[in-house]
């Protein structure tokens, strides 16, 4: 059941057994409450007043029928919409030498409708680590990340390339059941990192890979106190964005302050492109290098213990075929 309240704007969900409540603001997009009736004046962030520009992009067709069979470009088009109710696919976006060349959207979605990336949201803030680490912020090697985990506590020797990795091995399962740490930590707490922070080790740091997103969600705190707060944090998110021209995108972020950096990330498909667009550009954007190129490998190196998973350092890699064929994404 849900009750939507127009005046906030924000809507109230009702489960079994608990109520919460999301609270949309412009410029943050929606932060979940906890429960339901909690006081949406602890809300941390100020509230900002956001320009809405549309990504300056537009299919180039000089380059598509220079470069491509363009029938075949639609027939790769038609394979990605094929058996909708089982991909649910949303829309397409392919770049080339940097154009937009091709793109198509499912009903109701348009080139500037904001979509969920889920995963894809540690990607960015994988990103946004090597965006500081070229401002000479932090380093992947650092380790102490929170007065929590004191020298002498075994956390303390935990890594922020660890938890990129997902081989910090903190407790936190996630299993997708609505009742793991990794789901009471996104919908059932309000300082989501506080309570990550927390939880105590169940194997010892860099011991072994388990795919959990409060690891990444403990990132985004480390990376917001070293940018001296969730406004600071805020503004670096915003400068990234704008620099790339990403206006659609919104990363959201939980009532203490800090951004889902897991999960609660939305973009338009042509700005999604352009995060990829990043990486093929080996970190330059007009000119300028936001991160080392150097780092596009480490991202991509296969974590050690991950091999079925096929995980990087915040991004999924391609899996064996041999795992594609027991499912229905296609390789």
């Amino acid at each position: 059941q849900h009750q939507i309240d127009p005046h906030l704007p924000a809507v109230t969900v009702a489960g079994i057994g608990a109520r919460a409540r999301a609270i949309h603001r412009p410029g943050l997009g929606c932060t979940l409450l906890y429960p339901a009736d909690a006081d949406p004046g602890q809300l941390a962030l100020t509230p900002v007043v956001t320009i809405n520009r549309e990504t300056n992009a537009a299919i180039d067709y000089g380059i598509r029928a220079a470069a491509f069979d363009q029938r075949a470009l639609e027939q790769a088009l038609d394979s990605a919409f094929n058996g909708q109710s089982e991909r649910n696919t949303l829309a397409v976006a392919v770049m080339h030498q940097g154009q937009l060349v091709a793109e198509r959207y499912a009903s109701g979605v348009t080139a500037t409708t904001p979509l969920p990336g889920w995963s894809m949201a540690k990607s960015t803030t994988a990103t946004l680590v090597g965006v500081m680490q070229q401002q000479g912020l932090l380093r992947v090697s650092d380790s102490g990340l929170f007065p929590q985990w004191a020298e002498g506590d075994h956390r303390h020797k935990i890594t922020l390339e660890q938890l990129l990795r997902m081989t910090s091995g903190i407790d936190l399962p996630e299993t997708g059941s609505g009742i793991d740490a990794n789901s009471i930590m996104l919908f059932r707490q309000n300082d989501a990192a506080g309570w990550a922070i927390n939880r105590g080790l169940r194997a010892a740091p860099g011991s072994e890979f388990a795919y959990t997103s409060g690891s990444t969600v403990l990132v985004a705190r480390y990376l917001t106190d070293v940018a001296g707060g969730p406004q600071a944090m805020y503004d670096v998110i915003r400068e990234f964005f704008d620099t790339l021209g990403m206006h659609s995108a919104i990363f959201e972020p939980d009532a203490a302050g800090t951004f889902i950096g897991s999960s609660f990330m939305l973009a338009s498909a042509r700005d999604w492109a352009k995060l990829g667009q990043l990486y093929l550009n080996r970190g330059v954007w007009n000119g300028q290098q936001l991160f080392d190129p150097q780092w596009v490998e480490f991202v991509r190196e296969l974590t050690p213990h991950s091999q079925a998973r096929s995980y990087g350092a915040g991004f999924m890699r391609r899996r064996p075929l041999a795992l594609y064929a027991q499912s229905r994404v296609p390789a």
